[in-house]
């Protein structure tokens, strides 16, 4: 099973990327980072920073790894590339490039259906890559979006054929706990993740339950006031919009700095 796509991934290669230009202390491999690739805004968070700690950490990594090494000059630490570490630099960049291809294509997809241009044939993005998706984005506005506009257009339906049916027009989707905590918990009861009452919860959702008794019943959901529904998904889409964009903003670099690496 492939290891998880991750921002850690992305840094790590960008750290070998850069100790191949030439050794660099903590601090100069930091600034070197944040002008390469600069880092995508953390959701809910505007003024996102890579963490000097985390960095250390990452460049630690590496150097058990047998990929870079450190060396102290008047007390002064620096990290250089080793050999293995050229050769783990290309096998991570062309791994690395294929899978955030398909990610920023799932961006693109679900940016171009919100603003409501020509649809995009999606790939599917695989599962181990999803969460890193997530980890670029407001995720709860594009869910909540998708939800209010899907039942806007279908009198009612399941969570799970709503889920089912964006990961099918998108290519990408969250896991089914965060998508029932966003679309169950809080926009139909008013609950945070440990079912406790939310301070100021939006109800947009009611739910019934269908089915025969002696069958499974199956809970599915719609608007309680469209105009409500309209007023808000105003709101999340403008802040799904741009954190789409941010997000392209930020794979399109990776992207660009892959390509440019030598094969």
């Amino acid at each position: 099973m492939k290891q998880k796509l991750s921002l850690k991934q992305c840094l790590q290669w960008a750290i070998l990327k850069i100790l191949k230009e030439q050794p660099l202390t903590v601090d100069e491999c930091y600034r070197l980072l944040e002008k390469q690739l600069p880092p995508p805004p953390q959701p809910g968070s505007l003024n996102r920073k890579y963490s000097i700690y985390k960095l250390r950490t990452y460049l630690k990594g590496l150097e058990e790894q047998g990929e870079i090494i450190s060396a102290k000059d008047s007390e002064l630490l620096s990290y250089s590339i080793t050999k293995k570490g050229y050769e783990r630099e290309k096998a991570r960049g062309k791994e690395l490039q294929e899978r955030v291809r398909v990610v920023n294509h799932a961006l693109n997809v679900i940016l171009e259906s919100l603003i409501g241009r020509n649809p995009i044939t999606p790939k599917i993005v695989p599962d181990e890559d999803r969460e890193f998706v997530r980890s670029l984005l407001s995720v709860k506005d594009i869910i909540r979006v998708y939800i209010l506009r899907y039942l806007s257009n279908n009198k009612q339906a399941a969570l799970s054929d709503i889920q089912r049916d964006m990961i099918s027009e998108w290519g990408w989707t969250c896991s089914k706990t965060y998508f029932l905590l966003i679309g169950r918990n809080e926009m139909t009861e008013g609950l945070d993740e440990d079912n406790e009452p939310l301070e100021n919860p939006t109800i947009l959702l009611t739910s019934t339950y269908t089915g025969q008794a002696s069958r499974k019943h199956k809970r599915e959901y719609s608007i309680v006031d469209k105009n409500l529904a309209t007023e808000w998904s105003e709101i999340y889409l403008e802040s799904a919009i741009y954190s789409l964009r941010e997000a392209i903003t930020f794979t399109d670099t990776i992207i660009a700095l892959l390509e440019k690496n030598p094969s």
